[in-house]
């Protein structure tokens, strides 16, 4: 599903990343474990296709990502980044942040999607019109994670999801991800294309 060779990549005249290289098989989970500032989350960047001075190969579910567009990419992969803060705008509604990529890849029926999300997540449609300053961190994980599931990707890349929450809530968030492994997430909220 994930093949990954000789990935060097650079920020200028740095070498954050120096010939890295694995696989991730299809229904396997993948951890790559490091001290902070090794290169994890550089890695996992290049891997969406949001760093551009890299070398190597990186394919994933049969793909070229260095000539494959992104919009295409997104519908495989999807990644959850450490900071939920950061990654959901302040002045998006909840609802709205979880139906933008459904809106900007022209799937239908996105509200109601976006419902069947926040359920999956434990949250529930009530969250649907607050912000994301009106929700505790794990709260904004999960929209952070239903957000990334919203196209229905073979692939989540989840950058130290929980790194950033308190024990207890980084258990809920962490059972939230065996489940979702563990059963298709499509089944759960009977979602159609």
């Amino acid at each position: 599903m994930i093949s990954v060779r000789d990935l060097n990549v650079r920020f200028g005249p740095s070498v954050a990343v120096s010939n890295v290289s694995f696989d991730v098989a299809t229904g396997e989970s993948f951890g790559l474990v490091g001290e902070s500032g090794s290169g994890k989350s550089t890695i996992l960047r290049t891997m969406m296709g949001l760093n551009t001075d890299w070398s190597g190969t990186i394919s994933i579910d049969g793909l070229d990502t260095s000539t494959t567009h992104r919009r295409d990419l997104a519908r495989r992969v999807q990644m959850v980044f450490q900071d939920p803060y950061a990654s959901l705008h302040p002045r998006y509604a909840i609802g709205q942040a979880i139906a933008e990529p459904l809106h900007i890849n022209g799937v239908a029926n996105a509200e109601r999607r976006t419902v069947e999300l926040l359920e999956l997540i434990g949250l529930g449609d009530k969250f649907r019109f607050r912000f994301p300053h009106e929700l505790s961190g794990g709260q904004r994980q999960r929209v952070a994670i239903a957000r990334a599931l919203a196209l229905e990707p073979k692939i989540l890349l989840l950058d130290e999801p929980t790194s950033a929450l308190d024990v207890s809530i980084q258990a809920e968030i962490l059972n939230l991800l065996n489940q979702l492994r563990s059963e298709a997430w499509t089944d759960l909220c009977h979602c159609q294309p």
